[in-house]
């Protein structure tokens, strides 16, 4: 990520709780048809 208004840190590399919430979904062109994204959060088919 090349953008000085956002920051990306790496999911399981901080403790619990994180309060923490998802922003968009990206790839979701890829992902497995088995998987069901319902949490309302945008999707982007690529980046």
């Amino acid at each position: 990520m090349n953008d000085k208004n956002s920051i990306a840190i790496a999911a399981g590399c901080i403790d619990a709780p994180t309060n923490l919430g998802i922003g968009k979904h990206i790839f979701v062109k890829d992902k497995g048809d088995y998987y069901e994204i319902t949490d309302g959060a945008p999707q982007i088919e690529k980046f």
